[in-house]
């Protein structure tokens, strides 16, 4: 029997269908014609033959309520399950490769270690599953609910053969139905490829499966991107971080772009290749961090500590650096076109071979500097402070305190 409106409408279904059948056929009959009759007989019983047919590849099962029904060690492989009533407690081991169970209703299903490798699951209510080593390769599990699933060392793998396993972990406590956690760190690490999980559902007592237990995020809710540990090529864009111990951290190659990273401690950290566009690095400590070939093009760096950071070839167009301290960075072919530099420090920076045409550079402290090769054109140099010893673009020297215009 067809299970489409849920158990009550269901059992409604199931007593109202025969006497709904004898009205038609007596009108029918009444009214001289037997073949529309018979027509609703034959469909009818054709849907409950569908219902009734044995676990078999390929079987239409959709719309069907199959609850109860042992399946332990069933070849569904390739069936329609859509919309199907599956609530069963033993029904492991089940061979569910390829089939459509969109919109099944799979709460409490004991689906472990079954073989769900392509399977629609979109849109699938499977509260309180227990899909522990249950075998995903592909599966589409877009808004489908996993309030209390249990999906620890679930295989979520590309490759069937792949030997290594992700490991298990629980959420916690999280509030209510919440974002399930996001996939992007474990697809960085190559371990989870396939699976789709958009706008699915967790809640507190879901088990989910990462390289190391899961840790709750702010105020107890479930982890999300902006909850991965660092590590290189992570995606933290948007996140908020301000104010975070990021002390040398490896975050080569990482995604950072509009993030929150103001008064965050980011000293010797490995940034290089990072993509940290538009990012809020305010009052940021970056001292001595790597940076090279960074992206840091319309950051926010007002009154950053840069000292000593290695920016060989970084993107610092239309940052804004104003008040920062670059004493002895490395900016050797960094472009600063565009850039605010305005009361910055960049004594003793190297600054060979960067391009700083329209900067403005006024009031910045240029002392011991070196701008050889450098590009100053349109260049704002009024009040910046120079010395003997700063060295210019075509390779003179100063000569005193005060800083010619751009040469």
């Amino acid at each position: 029997m067809r299970y489409q409106y849920g158990q009550s409408q269901g059992r409604l279904k199931r007593l109202l269908l025969p006497s709904a059948l004898a009205l038609v056929v007596g009108i029918a009959g009444a009214c001289g014609s037997s073949d529309s009759g018979q027509d609703v007989e034959r469909e009818a019983g054709a849907v409950t033959e569908e219902c009734d047919a044995p676990p078999a590849p390929g079987v239409d099962w959709s719309g069907c309520d199959k609850r109860g029904e042992y399946l332990r060690g069933a070849d569904l492989s390739g069936a329609n399950l859509r919309g199907v009533n599956l609530t069963n407690k033993a029904n492991r081991l089940a061979n569910l490769t390829g089939t459509n169970m969109s919109d099944a209703d799979l709460s409490g299903a004991n689906l472990r270690w079954s073989y769900l490798w392509g399977v629609d699951l979109s849109g699938a209510n499977l509260s309180d599953a227990d899909l522990s080593g249950a075998k995903l390769l592909g599966a589409n599990l877009s808004g489908a609910n996993l309030s209390g699933a249990n999906l620890s060392d679930a295989d979520l793998y590309r490759d069937p053969y792949v030997a290594q396993r992700v490991k298990s972990g629980t959420t916690g406590s999280c509030p209510g139905p919440v974002s399930c956690p996001s996939l992007d760190e474990l697809k960085r690490q190559g371990l989870v490829r396939d699976a789709v999980l958009t706008d699915s559902r967790c809640s507190a007592e879901t088990t989910w499966t990462n390289s190391q237990p899961v840790q709750l995020g702010p105020n107890n809710r479930c982890p999300t991107k902006c909850d991965a540990s660092a590590a290189p090529k992570l995606d933290w864009s948007g996140c908020d971080k301000s104010g975070a111990a990021l002390k040398r951290v490896d975050l080569r190659s990482a995604d950072l772009s509009s993030a929150n990273l103001s008064r965050a401690d980011l000293s010797s950290a490995n940034l290089k290749e990072a993509n940290l566009s538009g990012a809020d690095l305010r009052d940021s400590d970056l001292s001595g961090a790597d940076l090279r070939n960074a992206d840091l093009s319309s950051a926010n760096l007002k009154e950053a500590n840069l000292s000593g950071a290695g920016m060989r070839d970084a993107n610092l167009r239309d940052a804004d650096l104003s008040s920062a301290n670059l004493n002895d960075a490395d900016l050797l072919d960094a472009n600063l076109r565009g850039t605010t530099l305005r009361d910055t420090d960049l004594s003793d920076a190297d600054l060979r071979d960067a391009n700083l045409s329209g900067a403005d550079l006024s009031g910045a402290d240029l002392r011991d500097a070196n701008l050889r090769y450098a590009e100053l054109s349109d260049a704002n140099l009024s009040d910046a402070t120079c010395n003997d010893s700063t060295r210019w673009p075509d390779g003179t020297k100063g000569n005193g305190s005060t800083c010619p215009s751009a040469k």
